[in-house]
């Protein structure tokens, strides 16, 4: 008795092989889309439309693929037709500046179809804000890729979260010291025959 011949033969298995997608192909072709669409999330300080986020999407997303945020009690789902309008609101009138990715090495792994799954642990992610407020969350990030090595899942999952707000201080007494200091200065700099000694505490 014969085993049984896998469905297709081997014209099809060598078809379906040519379907799986390779980790080392993820890391090359894979990571490259994907270090292009975090370059996109920091444009460079100028005002971006609607048309730059639509199409800075379009160019790293497959058809049907989804951008996934979970930061801490707020949660974000979309499919990436609607992706670039979200980004474009966060931009503009959520008065972001820059959202920098620092990623780690991933591990990669076959999905079943002409798919693979790259985990990325101990990420970091830094939004910055136009009033200079910065956000860091840690988490990780999981991106899976289709067959054209185009983004079909993009999941980012905060796991700890801090606040860093710029240093302002106040005029008040406390700059006098630093004021009488810069007087001092100026005025050896004029006379420097005429310097006063040094006061002691």
């Amino acid at each position: 008795m014969h085993p049984p011949t896998p469905l297709g033969g081997g014209r099809g298995q060598r078809w379906a092989a040519q379907q799986l997608v390779h980790p080392r192909e993820v890391l090359g072709v894979g990571i490259e889309r994907l270090l292009a669409f975090h370059s996109a999330l920091a444009p460079d300080g100028e005002a971006r439309g609607l048309a730059y986020w639509t199409a800075a999407v379009a160019e790293s997303f497959c058809e049907g693929g989804c951008v996934r945020l979970e930061l801490g009690g707020q949660s974000y789902e979309m499919p990436a037709a609607t992706a670039g309008r979200f980004y474009h609101g966060l931009f503009s009138d959520g008065g972001v500046a820059s959202i920098h990715v620092a990623l780690n090495d991933p591990s990669v792994s076959r999905l079943p179809g002409p798919a693979a799954i790259a985990s990325f642990h101990s990420v970091l992610m830094t939004t910055t804000y136009a009033t200079g407020r910065r956000v860091l969350e840690a988490g990780e990030l999981r991106v899976i890729f289709d067959a054209a090595f185009r983004i079909r899942l993009w999941a980012f999952t905060a796991a700890d979260t801090s606040v860093c707000l710029p240093r302002r201080r106040a005029a008040g007494p406390e700059d006098a010291l630093p004021r009488t200091a810069d007087a001092t200065i100026s005025r050896n700099l004029d006379w420097p025959d005429d310097a006063p000694a040094p006061r002691r505490r």
